[in-house]
This record gives structure tokens, C-alpha cells and sequence, in this order.
């Protein structure tokens, strides 16, 4: 007998209620930043993600994961499955495109320069090793991501033993001072209504379905880019 599924989606006849008052998961985005000049931003690009975060909580104010070597980026394979980095790094650039047009430097162009460049883990840190490919770009304000959990589903859009999730966390930096301008952090399990009807909005939005985790990945980053304080 196959096993049954832990969560099953909740029929789109449920009370209405479940829609109001909703409000948001606590992803966690920074507002006492000075945040982005777009007059000022001549060209930016997106560092392929990195993979693992800082031993200390990604909320720390030291922003330890900024700081910290590369080789003590830490994180559990069992939780970050597969190309995340890089898929991460995809929709990222594709996202922000819509804002900055012209302005950001092809993600072609990013890769192949990053693919060249000589990297020390046990000198570079993920701070300096943005803004130094910041410099061999050309571009005035770089943005790296650290990626630390990426599971998908298992079962399938209408039914789960598993439901996907995602949490990565997005640094802004000037090149040219090499002040941290803002910083934004996506952490996110999807919910069965029956356990967080706070979900209710988000899970609707969706189609009333469960996401894979390329899916919440991709309403992940455009949360966060939504939230970039542009001036």
C-alpha cells in the first residue's frame, strides 16, 4: 500500500476567513540601512551565490557571514540540495533586471570573470571576494548571496510528505567605500493552512498549491528585491 501523504491542500471551498488578516511569514529584511542611490549605481552585478552561512545566527549585527573566511561557511548537504547556488544566482539576476535594465552587468560576463579569478578559502571572505570581483567588473555596488537550505518537496502539488523550503540571505555592497548598504534574509518552510493560517495569502496566491523548491525560491527573490530600497 503506498504511504499516504502528511498534508493534503485544503479544497479552495474553505471558509473565506482564512483570507483575512493574513499576514506575512517573518522574513527578515533590513531597514535601518542607507540602502541604493540609483542615480549613483553606474553598473551592478550579482556574485554567483555562495554556499553555508557563519557558525553565529545570519541575523547577527556583526554580519559575521560578511566577514568570516570563506572556508568557515559552514552548512549541512543534507539540507542543501543540489545546483541552489546556482539557481539562486539565475533568478536573482534575471529579477533585477527589471530595476536596473542596462545598469547590470551580464551574468555571462559575471561568471566567466569569477571562474578566473584566483580565490585563497582561507584568506577571502565573502565581503572581500564581492568587492574585489566588483573591481575587475567595473561595477560601482556588488550583490552576493549566501544560500544555506534548499529542499524540495517530496509528493506533489496537491499533496506532500514534504513540503519545500528555502532560506538565503542578500548583501548589498558599495565597491568603492566597501560599506554594506543593505541586507535582506528569505527563510522560509511552506505551511499546510491547517498548522499557520498566517499563510493563508501567500498559499493562495500561489493556486492553492504546494511549491517545489525552485518555485519558493523564485517568490523568495522577488520578496527580497521588492524590498531593496531603492532612492
Amino acid at each position: 500500500m503506498k504511504r499516504i501523504a502528511l498534508y493534503l491542500i485544503i479544497p479552495l471551498g474553505v471558509p473565506l476567513l482564512l483570507l483575512i488578516n493574513g499576514c506575512m511569514s517573518p522574513d527578515r529584511l533590513s531597514t535601518d540601512e542607507p540602502g541604493l542611490s540609483y542615480e549613483k549605481t553606474k553598473k551592478i552585478g550579482v556574485m554567483p551565490f555562495l554556499k553555508g552561512k557563519h557558525y553565529t545566527d545570519i541575523d547577527d549585527p556583526t554580519d559575521k557571514t560578511l566577514t568570516c573566511r570563506l572556508d568557515q561557511l559552514c552548512f549541512d548537504s543534507d539540507i542543501l540540495e543540489g545546483k541552489a547556488d546556482e539557481i539562486l544566482t539565475r533568478l536573482l539576476s534575471n529579477k533585477l533586471k527589471e530595476s536596473f535594465a542596462v545598469r547590470l552587468i551580464l551574468l555571462d560576463e559575471i561568471t566567466d570573470t569569477y571562474k578566473e579569478m584566483d580565490i585563497d578559502i582561507e584568506v577571502e571572505t565573502p565581503r572581500s571576494l564581492a568587492l574585489k570581483l566588483g573591481k575587475q567588473l567595473g561595477a560601482t555596488h556588488m550583490i552576493l548571496g549566501v544560500v544555506w537550505r534548499y529542499t524540495d518537496r517530496v509528493g506533489t502539488a496537491v499533496a506532500v510528505n514534504r513540503p519545500a523550503s528555502v532560506a538565503f540571505a542578500v548583501y548589498l555592497l558599495d565597491v568603492e567605500t566597501k560599506e554594506k548598504l543593505w541586507k535582506g534574509v528569505f527563510d522560509r518552510t511552506q505551511q499546510p493552512l491547517s498548522e499557520n493560517i498566517l499563510d493563508a495569502p501567500d498559499f493562495f496566491r500561489h493556486g492553492a498549491k504546494w511549491l517545489s523548491a525552485s518555485e519558493l525560491a523564485r517568490f523568495g527573490v522577488g520578496k527580497v528585491v521588492k524590498s531593496l530600497p531603492l532612492k
